[in-house]
């Protein structure tokens, strides 16, 4: 809810760069707090009992975090220094505001094609509860 928050604040900014900030603020919160819990994830006693494609799953949300942030970094920048995200220069624009995005796609289609089948990887791996002919 943050997320979607500080997202509609910088989308009905329009004229007004303070809305913007004030935006990008929010998000950047939802974004530290989504932090947060994917290192209590990753941190979690429970990653043993993790098949692999789930560890799968996770890794690329490790990877996605950090450049997200840059993303992130990157636009609150431009948003502080600028006031108009159309101004800075073309490589900065391609590398800070492509490149992360590409590479969270392509992260995230990764793991997608690697856990396609987690939900049967899972039924199948769970064990089946004994038969008990005295219940």
């Amino acid at each position: 809810m943050v997320t979607a928050g500080g997202i509609g604040l910088a989308a009905a900014s329009g004229k007004n760069p303070h809305l913007l900030e004030i935006g990008l603020i929010i998000f950047a919160t939802g974004w530290l707090i989504v932090l947060g819990l994917v290192i209590l994830s990753a941190r979690a006693n429970a990653r043993h009992r993790r098949l692999g494609p789930e560890k799968k799953l996770l890794w690329a949300i490790e990877i996605a975090m950090p450049l997200i942030g840059a993303r992130l970094l990157y636009a609150i920048v431009i948003a502080f220094k600028y006031q108009n995200a159309s101004d800075g220069g073309l490589a900065a624009k391609v590398i800070l505001g492509t490149l992360p995005e590409f590479l969270i796609m392509i992260s995230y289609l990764s793991a997608g094609l690697v856990t396609r089948n987690l939900a049967r990887d899972r039924v199948e791996k769970e064990p089946q509860p004994a038969y008990n002919p005295s219940v």
